[in-house]
């Protein structure tokens, strides 16, 4: 069984469209004026269909992502986005014609903008797939050993993970897809934040999908499961404080922040469980029990309760 996860990495034109006609779509914060001036108004019509059409948004376009890192075709990936986002069958086939225009007005725009983008990734990405054959597998070893406090189960990382390069437009961007054990990042030249490398987001994601893969579930989702998405942040930083890529104190709120997972209320209660599991150092499934009672007051803003990972305990 593999120790860790080997990566591999791949440029993606075809996602890197996605990507952009995902950003622009939103209306999330774009580093690249002259792509989003070009792709706003195919953008906002493809949006007035969905929202015509009663599409769950958010839904879509992380199916749309995941359809495209799969390799289906433009049709069949934006009939697949819809009906993850609630499109009934009786109306699939003509709204994913729709749909499948304009995503393709978006993606065509794109590719005039950059008409050698695979070349142009390889050489962008080369920075960090060095970096990530240099610390990559001891990032991995390191965040294991905190999960489980030792070695980590017989098959706990999958033997390989396909990593797919982007092109920047955020100034630093990664999701993964646990189904299809896919991930995308931004193939930055540079970090964006010299504290926070970007070779620790790759570190996360792949934890991610390794976690997903073991647990069956939605490891980034907050309705109630283990947020082993946000308690993962400080173990990968820490991993990478022993292998000197994170100095001094560890930036988790600007973590936080940078990689879009949350606000400085979550941030906080991240750094504040954190230092509670260095002292305690519960079993990592107890201590994620009891970030998410302490994830209740970002939802419930009235509840004034203090927990404590000994809460937990006394439960168990």
């Amino acid at each position: 069984m593999a120790k860790f996860s080997q990566v591999q990495f791949k440029p993606s034109v075809d996602l890197s469209a996605i990507h952009a006609a995902y950003v622009v779509a939103t209306g999330a914060a774009c580093t690249d004026e002259r792509t989003e001036n070009l792709l706003v108004k195919p953008a906002a019509e493809l949006n007035t269909r969905l929202l015509s059409s009663s599409i769950d948004i958010p839904m879509f376009w992380h199916s749309l992502y995941a359809a495209y890192a799969a390799g289906e075709s433009e049709q069949t990936a934006c009939e697949s986005a819809l009906s993850a986002g609630g499109c009934s069958e009786l109306q699939l086939e003509q709204t994913g014609k729709a749909v499948a225009r304009l995503v393709a007005e978006c993606t065509g725009k794109f590719k005039k903008r950059f008409p050698k983008l695979e070349a142009q990734l390889e050489l962008r990405a080369n920075p960090l797939k060095t970096k990530w054959e240099t610390c990559g597998p001891g990032l991995l070893i390191q965040s294991a050993a905190l999960i489980w406090d030792s070695t980590p189960p017989t098959g706990w990382w999958p033997a390989k993970i396909h990593g797919w390069l982007v092109q920047p437009i955020r100034g630093g961007d990664g999701q993964f897809d646990a189904k299809t054990q896919r991930f995308w990042i931004e193939a930055m030249l540079t970090d964006g934040d010299p504290r926070i490398p970007e070779v620790l987001r790759v570190g996360w994601l792949v934890t991610q999908l390794a976690i997903a893969r073991n647990s069956g579930t939605k490891v980034a989702d907050s309705s109630g499961r283990m947020p082993w998405g946000l308690g993962t942040i400080p173990i990968v930083l820490a991993a990478g404080a022993e292998l000197d890529l994170v100095h001094g104190p560890l930036p988790i709120a600007d973590t936080v922040r940078w990689w879009r997972m949350g606000d400085d209320a979550i941030a906080k209660i991240l750094i504040d469980w954190w230092g509670q599991w260095r002292q305690t150092k519960t079993s990592m499934p107890v201590a994620l029990k009891a970030l998410d009672k302490m994830l209740q007051s970002t939802r419930q803003p009235f509840l004034q309760r203090k927990i404590d990972l000994s809460d937990i305990e006394d439960e168990l």
